[in-house]
C-alpha cells in the first residue's frame, strides 16, 4: 500500500508544481481531487489493516421498504432470547446503521 500512496503523493506534487507554474488545465484540478480522495481511501484501508481485497465482501445495506428504520448490530449470545442479546456500542451509544451504509465483512 505504501508504494501506491507514495506514487500518488509524487503525482500530487507534480500537479501542484504544474499549477504553480501557470498551467491552467482544468483536468489537472480534477486529477488532483481524485488523487487526494484516493490517498485518503488508501490511508483508511491501511489504518484498518485490510490486506487483500479478495478476503473481504462489501455489502451495501438495502432499503427494506419498512419506512426509515435502522439496523441494529447485536451479539445474540447463541440464544433466541432477545433479552440476552448485547447491542454493539460505540462511544457508549448503540451503533445503528441504515440503508446505504456499507459493511465490510471478512470472508472465512
Amino acid at each position: 500500500m505504501k508504494t501506491a500512496i507514495d506514487y500518488l503523493e509524487q503525482r500530487k506534487n507534480e500537479i501542484k508544481n504544474e499549477l504553480k507554474n501557470g498551467n491552467k488545465n482544468k483536468n489537472l484540478l480534477i486529477e488532483l481531487k481524485e488523487i487526494n480522495n484516493s490517498i485518503k481511501w488508501l490511508n483508511k484501508i491501511n489504518e484498518l489493516q485490510l490486506k487483500n481485497v479478495e478476503k473481504y465482501e462489501i455489502i451495501k445495506l438495502p432499503y427494506m421498504e419498512t419506512g426509515l428504520s435502522n439496523y441494529r448490530i447485536m451479539k445474540d449470545c447463541e440464544t433466541d432470547n432477545i433479552n440476552d442479546w448485547i447491542k454493539l456500542k460505540k462511544d457508549n451509544m448503540p451503533l445503528l446503521v441504515c440503508m446505504d451504509d456499507i459493511l465490510i465483512i471478512s470472508k472465512p
